[in-house]
């Protein structure tokens, strides 16, 4: 395992909590010292959880030049040993495989590198790579692989058998050392802006607790100064000896979507949804990439925030008091379970009152990525009020509605609203 990505046992140990803390909630017989003993504690994993990040992308920086890290529609892993840094694009379906000191390698050396950089980063399922990444946040000790058989990130991109593989590594493609680092400067300054402008977005919705933007703030912080130190990161990137090398898997989109189909139609019916609705929400919250994350942070192929959408379908739905964990949530069908699950609240309980179908989903589609709270105030010219709102929303056209949600909320939601109906429309169009 790489130095960047071993995660210390001890900061992840299920609830976050040391054997001590544990003892002492214990003797505890007062619920708000438990509760307070909790926050605690999980207030400290943060800070830790932190710390690590940073250490993490530091020791990045200094061997690659610009730390790339993994996003909502890129998994990026680096493998210190092997020398390799490993991005796997899902939005545009390529794998991208970048080396350091192959000056002396033969070609057959080459292309055995690259071979094992791809076997090592994606021969797994994302539950048990996530809980080795230190970017990916998660809260409970190393996962092994299930016993049960479960699909590997490599079998999420179609590659299922070292046949597969090998007929995909013919076609990998050297890429310009000038042209490469062009890429990663822009591809890195596009992350960092999409990046802090989400989490703006969510920080500025009525729904969550001051404490739950607490994380976010931070991050905000954290990354404003990445994207500044990206313009001077430019010179020591030329200095480095990294080769890099690509392939496009040149899957259509309905075949990125067509291994989840069983989930999303038993959870369609379930909740009384368009099956197409749930794909589209998919394929713009992630690309059908397993281990998406955002900073916010979101988890998985529907983008699932543990506090605020987990916790609602925990609540109303489950009768679970807690947040779902990260890894539950990187599992491609419980995710699938989850985001459903919140659609089907959006649609019967925060939009009931919403008369007009065709209204409804558009103003669902809009909650699902700026909450209600954002999605009120965008029809009660910036006030609180959902009931209010409803009544406004009942008294427009669809049409109207939409105009309203195109004009008055973010830029990013205006964005999501045109992205998930095209989505919807295209697996409309498609044969199950």
């Amino acid at each position: 395992m790489s130095s960047f990505s071993r995660v210390t046992a001890a900061l992840l140990i299920v609830g976050f909590a040391s054997p001590i803390a544990l003892a002492a909630e214990k003797k505890s017989t007062s619920f708000a010292e438990y509760s307070k003993n909790r926050q605690a504690i999980y207030k400290q994993f943060k800070a830790d959880y932190l710390n690590r990040y940073e250490k993490y992308r530091a020791e990045v920086k200094e061997k690659w030049g610009v730390a790339e890290l993994s996003s909502k529609t890129e998994y990026v892993h680096y493998n210190e040993k092997n020398k390799s840094k490993v991005l796997t694009d899902f939005e545009n379906d390529t794998i991208e495989v970048s080396l350091l000191d192959t000056d002396n390698l033969s070609d057959n050396e080459v292309d055995q590198r690259i071979r094992a950089a791809i076997i090592d980063s994606l021969d797994h399922q994302p539950e048990a790579i996530a809980s080795t990444q230190v970017e990916f946040d998660t809260t409970t000790a190393k996962a092994k692989e299930a016993a049960t058989p479960a699909p590997t990130v490599l079998a999420h991109l179609g590659i299922d058998s070292e046949q597969s593989l090998d007929t995909i590594l013919k076609k990998v493609a050297t890429v310009p050392v000038k042209t490469q680092q062009q890429i990663v400067v822009k591809r890195t300054q596009v992350r960092l802006d999409k990046q802090v402008t989400n989490i703006e977005n969510f920080l500025d919705n009525d729904d969550i607790t001051a404490e739950q933007a607490k994380a976010p703030k931070a991050l905000v912080v954290s990354l404003k100064k990445e994207q500044q130190a990206i313009k001077r990161d430019v010179d020591e990137l030329i200095t480095k000896n990294i080769k890099t090398y690509k392939v496009s898997l040149n899957r259509d989109r309905y075949k990125k979507a067509e291994q989840y189909l069983q989930y999303v139609e038993s959870n369609a019916e379930k909740w009384q949804l368009s099956k197409q609705f749930i794909l589209a929400v998919m394929e713009t919250e992630s690309h059908f990439n397993p281990l998406a994350k955002s900073y916010i942070p979101a988890y998985g192929l529907m983008q699932i925030v543990p506090a605020t959408a987990g916790a609602d379908v925990n609540n109303r739905i489950l009768g679970v008091k807690e947040k779902p964990s990260p890894e539950v949530l990187f599992s491609g069908r419980d995710n699938i379970k989850y985001g459903a699950a919140y659609i089907h609240i959006l649609m019967t309980q925060y939009l009931k009152e919403i008369e007009n179908p065709t209204s409804r989903l558009y103003c669902a589609i809009a909650a699902y990525n700026t909450g209600i709270g954002n999605l009120a105030r965008a029809f009660n010219k910036g006030k609180k009020g959902r009931l209010k709102a409803m009544k406004v929303i009942n008294s427009m056209t669809p049409d109207e509605v939409y105009d309203v949600i195109k004009k008055r909320t973010h830029t990013e939601t205006q964005r999501y609203l045109d992205k998930v109906l095209e989505s919807k429309q295209y697996f409309s169009q498609q044969k199950a």
